[in-house]
């Protein structure tokens, strides 16, 4: 799954979630990524862990204090920990903590996911689509301290405002 702009007929930045799904079965020897690198850091814990414990005084310190195996497991030396899940496992986690379970089956059955979807979207004709409402479509992850003008955003925009004339011509 990756986080995607999508821009609408250059009409603003319309933030979304996209979800990519594989269309056919990997082939012949291939790996997810994940599965790669969680073989990877296995290989490397081990070894690092070694010189880890013959060269860094805090550790044999705290070897001395508790055991071992707690401060390999407290101390966050298994590298390979962060890739036990699948990337599917991790999706859904992330997504549902911020979005919800609702939210997740949207963009399970949609492929895209974004805030006030449901209300938000509307079919205009066969070939036309409406994503956010006119006064929706400008984004920032600030917070504004003031209501801001849609059509006054446009002209504190570094571009020339010829560039612009013409681009509404088409929209």
């Amino acid at each position: 799954m990756s986080v995607k702009i999508l821009f609408n007929r250059l009409r603003g930045v319309e933030p979304a979630i996209i979800l990519r799904e594989k269309a056919i079965e990997p082939m012949y020897e291939t790996k997810p990524v994940n599965d790669i690198m969680r073989e990877l850091a296995q290989k490397l814990t081990k070894p690092l862990w070694e010189i880890t414990k013959k060269h860094d005084e805090d550790v044999q310190e705290a070897i001395e204090d508790e055991d071992e195996e707690s401060v390999f497991e407290d101390g966050g030396f298994d590298l390979a920990e962060p890739f036990m899940h699948s990337q599917e496992e991790t999706n859904h986690h992330m997504f549902v903590s911020k979005y919800g379970e609702e939210a997740w089956k949207i963009l399970r059955e949609k492929g895209v996911f974004y805030p006030n979807m449901l209300s938000y979207f509307k079919k205009i004709d066969n070939n036309t689509y409406e994503y956010y409402p006119k006064d929706k479509r400008f984004y920032s992850v600030l917070k504004l301290e003031e209501e801001y003008d849609s059509e006054a955003f446009l002209h504190d925009l570094c571009v020339n405002p010829g560039d612009i004339a013409e681009l509404k011509t088409f929209i």
